[in-house]
């Protein structure tokens, strides 16, 4: 398998979410991944993780920031 290993295959620019009381969850995450790349998300708080891959896959919308596959 020839794989663009040069090529990113997500994009997350400054993500933010604020829940509904405004408490901000996560501020400012930034990263990259291109094909063949682990990554491992580590935290105190569960539902930051939760919400940080709701954001990710489109469950829920950031309050900003943007996530690009």
């Amino acid at each position: 398998m020839n794989r663009d290993h040069g090529k990113q295959i997500l994009n997350v620019e400054n993500l933010t979410f604020k829940n509904e009381n405004g408490d901000t969850l996560f501020e400012n995450v930034s990263f990259s991944l291109k094909p063949g790349e682990k990554m491992v998300i580590v935290g105190d708080d569960d539902i930051a993780k939760t919400r940080l891959l709701e954001c990710i896959f489109g469950v829920r919308k950031p309050t900003s920031g943007t996530v690009e596959w």
